[in-house]
Protein backbone atom coordinates (compact mmCIF):
# COMPACT_ATOMS: atom_id res chain seq x y z
CA UNK A 1 0.00 0.00 0.00
CA UNK A 2 1.32 3.43 -0.92
CA UNK A 3 1.77 5.16 2.45
CA UNK A 4 3.36 8.42 1.25
CA UNK A 5 0.15 10.20 0.26
CA UNK A 6 -1.92 13.14 1.37
CA UNK A 7 -5.06 14.98 0.35
CA UNK A 8 -6.10 18.43 1.57
CA UNK A 9 -9.49 19.86 0.61
CA UNK A 10 -10.45 23.45 1.43
CA UNK A 11 -13.98 24.69 0.72
CA UNK A 12 -14.72 28.41 1.09
CA UNK A 13 -18.48 29.05 0.73
CA UNK A 14 -20.85 32.01 0.63
CA UNK A 15 -24.52 31.60 1.50
CA UNK A 16 -27.59 33.64 0.59
CA UNK A 17 -31.03 32.97 2.12
CA UNK A 18 -34.36 34.65 1.55
CA UNK A 19 -37.70 33.21 2.58
CA UNK A 20 -37.92 29.74 0.99
CA UNK A 21 -34.69 29.90 -1.07
CA UNK A 22 -31.11 29.19 0.04
CA UNK A 23 -28.14 29.41 -2.32
CA UNK A 24 -24.63 28.28 -1.33
CA UNK A 25 -21.75 28.84 -3.75
CA UNK A 26 -18.01 28.57 -3.59
CA UNK A 27 -15.20 26.35 -4.71
CA UNK A 28 -13.03 23.50 -3.51
CA UNK A 29 -9.26 23.62 -3.59
CA UNK A 30 -7.92 20.06 -3.70
CA UNK A 31 -4.23 19.45 -3.18
CA UNK A 32 -3.13 15.83 -3.51
CA UNK A 33 0.32 14.24 -3.16
CA UNK A 34 1.16 10.62 -3.93
CA UNK A 35 4.84 9.79 -3.62
CA UNK A 36 6.77 12.51 -5.48
CA UNK A 37 3.77 13.57 -7.62
CA UNK A 38 1.55 16.43 -6.50
CA UNK A 39 -1.40 18.24 -8.06
CA UNK A 40 -3.71 21.08 -7.06
CA UNK A 41 -7.11 21.71 -8.61
CA UNK A 42 -9.96 24.21 -8.29
CA UNK A 43 -13.56 22.98 -8.54
CA UNK A 44 -16.79 25.00 -8.44
CA UNK A 45 -19.34 24.09 -5.77
CA UNK A 46 -22.97 25.20 -5.55
CA UNK A 47 -26.17 24.07 -3.87
CA UNK A 48 -29.67 25.50 -4.16
CA UNK A 49 -32.43 24.55 -1.70
CA UNK A 50 -36.05 25.55 -2.25
CA UNK A 51 -38.64 24.97 0.45
CA UNK A 52 -41.87 23.61 -1.08
CA UNK A 53 -43.79 23.24 2.18
CA UNK A 54 -42.90 23.33 5.87
CA UNK A 55 -41.77 19.71 5.72
CA UNK A 56 -40.47 19.27 2.12
CA UNK A 57 -37.81 20.89 -0.03
CA UNK A 58 -36.04 20.25 -3.33
CA UNK A 59 -32.36 20.81 -3.94
CA UNK A 60 -29.85 20.93 -6.77
CA UNK A 61 -26.09 20.69 -6.60
CA UNK A 62 -22.94 21.15 -8.65
CA UNK A 63 -19.55 20.02 -7.37
CA UNK A 64 -16.23 18.36 -8.08
CA UNK A 65 -12.95 17.58 -6.36
CA UNK A 66 -10.49 14.90 -5.37
CA UNK A 67 -11.38 12.06 -3.02
CA UNK A 68 -9.67 8.95 -1.69
CA UNK A 69 -11.04 5.53 -2.35
CA UNK A 70 -11.07 4.24 1.20
CA UNK A 71 -9.16 1.00 1.86
CA UNK A 72 -12.00 -0.32 4.05
CA UNK A 73 -14.44 0.33 1.19
CA UNK A 74 -12.23 -1.62 -1.21
CA UNK A 75 -12.01 -4.55 1.23
CA UNK A 76 -15.80 -4.53 1.68
CA UNK A 77 -16.16 -4.86 -2.11
CA UNK A 78 -13.43 -7.50 -2.52
CA UNK A 79 -11.74 -9.22 0.42
CA UNK A 80 -9.16 -10.97 -1.78
CA UNK A 81 -6.93 -7.95 -2.36
CA UNK A 82 -3.23 -8.19 -3.07
CA UNK A 83 -0.82 -7.19 -0.29
CA UNK A 84 0.76 -4.38 -2.30
CA UNK A 85 -1.87 -1.89 -3.44
CA UNK A 86 -1.19 1.51 -4.89
CA UNK A 87 -4.21 3.56 -3.81
CA UNK A 88 -4.53 6.88 -5.60
CA UNK A 89 -7.32 9.46 -5.37
CA UNK A 90 -10.18 9.69 -7.84
CA UNK A 91 -10.93 13.04 -9.40
CA UNK A 92 -14.57 14.01 -9.69
CA UNK A 93 -14.32 16.26 -12.74
CA UNK A 94 -17.95 17.31 -12.37
CA UNK A 95 -21.00 16.21 -10.45
CA UNK A 96 -24.49 17.61 -10.77
CA UNK A 97 -27.92 16.52 -9.72
CA UNK A 98 -30.71 17.14 -7.32
CA UNK A 99 -33.35 15.63 -5.16
CA UNK A 100 -36.19 16.01 -2.74
CA UNK A 101 -36.08 15.75 1.02
CA UNK A 102 -38.87 15.85 3.53
CA UNK A 103 -41.17 14.23 6.04
CA UNK A 104 -44.30 12.88 4.32
CA UNK A 105 -45.52 11.31 7.57
CA UNK A 106 -44.76 11.59 11.26
CA UNK A 107 -41.34 10.09 12.12
CA UNK A 108 -40.59 9.37 8.42
CA UNK A 109 -37.81 11.20 6.57
CA UNK A 110 -37.31 10.68 2.84
CA UNK A 111 -34.27 11.81 0.86
CA UNK A 112 -34.25 10.84 -2.83
CA UNK A 113 -31.66 12.13 -5.28
CA UNK A 114 -30.26 11.60 -8.75
CA UNK A 115 -26.70 12.67 -9.59
CA UNK A 116 -24.44 12.34 -12.59
CA UNK A 117 -20.67 12.37 -12.06
CA UNK A 118 -17.71 12.34 -14.39
CA UNK A 119 -14.89 10.57 -12.56
CA UNK A 120 -11.26 10.12 -13.59
CA UNK A 121 -9.13 7.50 -11.86
CA UNK A 122 -11.95 5.11 -10.96
CA UNK A 123 -10.47 1.94 -9.38
CA UNK A 124 -11.03 -1.39 -11.12
CA UNK A 125 -10.27 -4.83 -9.65
CA UNK A 126 -7.90 -6.88 -11.86
CA UNK A 127 -6.21 -10.24 -11.35
CA UNK A 128 -2.96 -9.96 -9.43
CA UNK A 129 0.19 -10.67 -11.43
CA UNK A 130 1.90 -12.26 -8.41
CA UNK A 131 -0.95 -14.31 -6.88
CA UNK A 132 -3.76 -15.71 -9.05
CA UNK A 133 -6.04 -16.05 -6.00
CA UNK A 134 -5.95 -12.29 -5.29
CA UNK A 135 -6.85 -9.02 -6.96
CA UNK A 136 -4.93 -5.82 -7.52
CA UNK A 137 -6.13 -2.36 -8.53
CA UNK A 138 -5.94 -0.62 -11.88
CA UNK A 139 -7.29 2.85 -12.54
CA UNK A 140 -9.36 3.97 -15.50
CA UNK A 141 -7.46 6.94 -16.93
CA UNK A 142 -10.37 8.03 -19.12
CA UNK A 143 -13.26 9.90 -17.47
CA UNK A 144 -16.17 7.59 -16.63
CA UNK A 145 -19.79 8.74 -16.34
CA UNK A 146 -21.55 7.47 -13.22
CA UNK A 147 -25.29 7.87 -12.70
CA UNK A 148 -26.36 7.47 -9.06
CA UNK A 149 -29.91 7.07 -7.84
CA UNK A 150 -30.07 7.34 -4.06
CA UNK A 151 -33.03 6.94 -1.77
CA UNK A 152 -33.05 6.86 1.99
CA UNK A 153 -36.24 6.18 3.90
Amino acid sequence: IQLDRSLVNTEPWAEYSKEDLTIKAGFMISSVKVGDDSETGFYPRARVDYKLTDDRFVYGLLSGGQEWVDFDQLVSENEFLDDSLNIIPSEIKSQFGGGIKGTPAKNVLIDASLTYSTIEGLPIFVSSATDSARFSLAYDIDPVGVLTLNSQP
